[in-house]
């Protein structure tokens, strides 16, 4: 009985600090409009290679990931979409998935619990850090 009281007193205790912790770490998840693009309709910028080969080289800290992506055939066609409509080149992640969105349809990549997407975010993530001077313009 003692350790079950103490327990809810634990839980008492960090009941107030809980709406803290879940504003923080809150997405906006809210659903975008749908406009069908073209994966093909690209953007105005051409491929910009020095961004795919950082996330690819040897040396860089992108690799694993990007081998990771290479051996997933959805996540291989939504990064290389990607990578040629330049998607990595805005500043914003909003932006980055807006142009990646037709990418993503095209794929078929609809659910959030399919793997591609934890490695295409961690590429996302890894060009943002690592690549940032190669991928992002401001």
């Amino acid at each position: 009985m003692k350790r079950r009281s103490a327990a809810l007193r634990a839980v008492a205790r960090a009941a107030p600090l809980l709406p803290a912790v879940f504003a923080a770490g809150c997405l906006d998840t809210k659903p975008l409009d749908f406009e069908p693009v073209s994966a093909d309709a690209g953007t105005d910028a051409p491929e910009d290679p020095i961004c795919r080969e950082c996330l690819s080289s040897d040396q860089g800290q992108c690799q694993a990931a990007y081998e990771q992506c290479r051996q997933d055939e959805t996540c291989w066609t939504v990064i290389n979409c990607a990578l040629e409509r330049s998607c990595m080149n805005p500043p914003s992640f909003e932006d980055r998935f807006t142009c990646a969105n037709p990418c993503l349809q095209s794929a078929g990549l609809n659910t959030p619990n399919n793997p591609a997407i934890d490695t295409l975010l961690t590429l996302n993530i890894c060009a943002n850090d690592s690549c940032r001077s190669s991928c992002i313009k401001s």
